[in-house]
């Protein structure tokens, strides 16, 4: 559950608890996975062949999308993975990403590909917090004297408080 999402395999009685302790999202495949996968190709291709190097950018490209689809092609990693697949491409050209707006522009031909997409809470999850992480470690790393502790905890809290209006609504 942890690496694809799926959680099939769980008895009843284990989802009941993931449930009760409201650790659900423990199970749920995110942006985060895909950006793990990401930053492990990319550390890889750097210590190899270069991480800028043609093959290895669509390596990449293909292993966050083949993650994407074998974890279920939910929305937020699809969002995650067309976030990546434009980042690689920005640097293949010489660009540094702005992560924000790939993150509303993936969300926006989301959106328009599929409208329903907009009333997931799920993808309004993923966009919120996504968006709050760019935001808040974008600031830390500019800050460059954060630990990575502090950075973690941040991140968290920055996630937490930009989902909490949506969750909020959706729950009570």
């Amino acid at each position: 559950g942890l690496v694809t999402g799926d959680d099939d395999g769980f008895s009843t009685e284990r989802k009941e608890a993931f449930i009760r302790t409201g650790t659900t999202h423990l199970t749920a495949v995110s942006g985060s996975n895909l950006a793990l996968l990401a930053g492990i190709m990319a550390t890889i291709g750097s210590a190899t062949i270069g991480r800028h190097r043609g093959p290895w950018q669509l390596a990449t490209i293909l292993g966050v999308w083949t993650y994407a689809l074998v974890s279920g092609a939910q929305p937020p990693s699809i969002r995650a993975a067309i976030v990546a697949t434009a980042a690689v491409l920005a640097f293949r050209v010489g660009r540094r990403p702005d992560y924000v707006t790939l993150i509303v522009l993936a969300a926006g031909a989301m959106v328009v590909v599929e409208p329903g997409q907009i009333e997931s809470l799920g993808f309004r999850l993923s966009v919120a917090a996504s968006l709050a992480l760019v935001f808040v470690l974008t600031g830390l790393m500019a800050m460059d004297r954060a630990s990575p502790l502090a950075g973690m905890l941040t991140a968290t809290v920055a996630a937490q408080l930009a989902t909490l209006p949506l969750l909020l609504a959706a729950f009570g």
